[in-house]
């Protein structure tokens, strides 16, 4: 299956660059980081929508901005029927599009009520349970037959269609600078099933190639709750005091200074903000959440952070 998904995502994909943002660098050298941990979309990857597709709705990449939500609904419509290899001239594409995405929005908004409800200020649903209702729901309506859908290969064609990513420059030389130097790397990330999938399909290195250990790895869908919830911090924390390595000594890097900067600098790690995209770029200036939170690093690319980690 995970040929089957890496295949989608390298046939989906483009380039893209990173928009740059014109921010003030602060560039200190860092004594004694021993771990790095990154966020993934918008960090490691420049992502058309800066972020993962269930916890907002679609965003159209920078060539299709202008473009309207019924030219998006063609394009999921339109996938939807390749995928199903399903005749398209008799169909409208339109509608079917504009269906799967309603009713995928109305599903991960219902699951987050839910458990907001049950005291989980900031949740995340795996995407696998919610395309399994819905396509079931559309396919039926569609007189298609569900024989052989897979809920994780449609997830995979509707996110590389509705948030397009593409490799950081300079983000594989990055982790190898920093894995070669012996730091303990990392991810902690609001992601999905397919979200380590990326590293293979547009990077031709797995994680563990990459020296990303398994252990290290922590993506939202997997208990439910996203960033900027401390608690995948607070595990990787945890896991990092286990190899002897204090807080302190760890550097987490972000674009989001709500979601990525608080609650990194709120376990004590310290903190890198990267503006190398704009459309990634969370300032969220105004918010009176993040107002004390201040970086240790501003980089505008990954190689400005390596500079600030290991000695020239």
């Amino acid at each position: 299956m995970n040929d089957l998904l890496i295949q989608i995502i390298r046939d989906r994909s483009r380039s893209l660059s990173p928009i740059p943002t014109g921010v003030e660098t602060k560039l200190p050298y860092l004594h004694g980081i021993r771990a790095v941990l990154f966020d993934v979309y918008g960090t490691l990857f420049v992502s058309s929508s800066g972020e993962i597709g269930s916890a907002s709705p679609p965003v159209i990449d920078e060539e299709a901005q202008s473009s309207s939500t019924t030219e998006m609904d063609v394009r999921i419509g339109e996938a939807f029927y390749c995928r199903f290899r399903t005749p398209v001239g008799h169909r409208d594409s339109g509608k079917t599009g504009s269906e799967l995405i309603s009713r995928f929005e109305a599903a991960i908004s219902e699951m987050h009520a839910r458990k907001r409800e049950e005291g989980v200020p900031w949740p995340e649903v795996d995407v696998r349970e919610i395309w399994q209702r819905v396509m079931i729901e559309v396919l039926a309506n569609e007189k298609i037959s569900a024989a052989g859908h897979s809920p994780e290969a449609w997830a995979v064609e509707y996110e590389v269609n509705t948030n397009p990513v593409w490799p950081m420059p300079g983000a594989v030389d990055c982790i190898n600078r920093l894995g070669s130097a012996n730091l303990v790397l990392g991810l902690i990330s609001n992601a999905q099933f397919y979200t380590p999938l990326l590293f293979p399909a547009l990077m031709e290195r797995d994680l563990h190639e990459l020296e990303i250990s398994e252990e290290m790895q922590y993506y939202s869908y997997r208990g439910g709750r996203s960033k900027p919830d401390p608690a995948m911090f607070e595990v990787a924390r945890e896991a990092l005091r286990m190899k002897g390595i204090a807080p302190q000594q760890a550097l987490y890097v972000g674009n989001d200074m709500l979601n990525d900067m608080m609650p990194a600098a709120g376990v004590g790690f310290q903190t890198a903000l990267l503006a190398a995209d704009q459309r990634s770029l969370r300032l969220r200036e105004g918010d009176p959440r993040v107002a004390h939170v201040m970086p240790d690093i501003i980089a505008t690319n990954l190689d400005e952070v390596v500079a600030c980690v290991l000695p020239s």
